[in-house]
């Protein structure tokens, strides 16, 4: 058992190119689209999709935005959900490239993370794959689509890989200033 605090990083601006964004320490994840902050998802409860991916890093992770459309983020992390201490001493690597359409009408993002997950076990890896898209339909209806690939080797009983996959659809209507309609369908397996 360990002290787990959700975020506690520093943040460091380098100027290379466009601008070189560091971040070191612990961190929310960069994938899904559900995140740990309930006052910035649609709905307060979370789906399958959310438990099937990372929460938080322990790490060092770069982005660089190549112009007002393309950003890539990299980095070395500890692993999912660790804080003071990695379950089995290896590093992770992770990386995400994401696209925003001008006017900010539409944005996908996709997230690979691969390294060892598993208590004291270096050689089973786990390959974590997330997309994430948003739609502006009009400025009343938003919608997002998130889509979910996990390859876990040696996780199985018999020692076979596993694999977990799904997809989510959220929609969000604002029907006044006050009230906004928010709905979630979900396809885990």
């Amino acid at each position: 058992e360990q002290y787990d605090l959700t975020q506690l990083h520093k943040d460091f601006a380098l100027p290379v190119g466009n601008g070189l964004n560091l971040r070191a320490g612990k961190f929310v994840a960069l994938s899904g689209y559900e995140v740990i902050d309930a006052t910035k998802r649609p709905l307060y409860s979370t789906g399958y999709l959310f438990s099937s991916g990372p929460g938080t890093h322990t790490g060092v992770i770069g982005t660089y935005a190549f112009n007002e459309n393309w950003v890539v983020d990299g980095g070395i992390i500890r692993g999912w959900d660790d804080a003071l201490e990695d379950k089995n001493g290896s590093p992770s690597g992770i990386g995400r490239i994401g696209y925003k359409g001008t006017g900010g009408n539409y944005a996908t993002y996709l997230t690979v993370i691969v390294g060892p997950e598993q208590a004291d076990n270096e050689g089973n890896y786990r390959t974590y794959f997330n997309s994430v898209t948003t739609f502006k339909l009009s400025d009343q209806i938003t919608t997002a689509i998130d889509a979910v690939y996990v390859i876990d080797s040696g996780r199985s009983i018999s020692g076979d890989e596993t694999q977990t996959y799904g997809v989510g659809g959220w929609m969000s209507w604002v029907l006044s200033d006050y009230f906004t309609a928010n709905g979630r369908l979900e396809w885990f397996n």
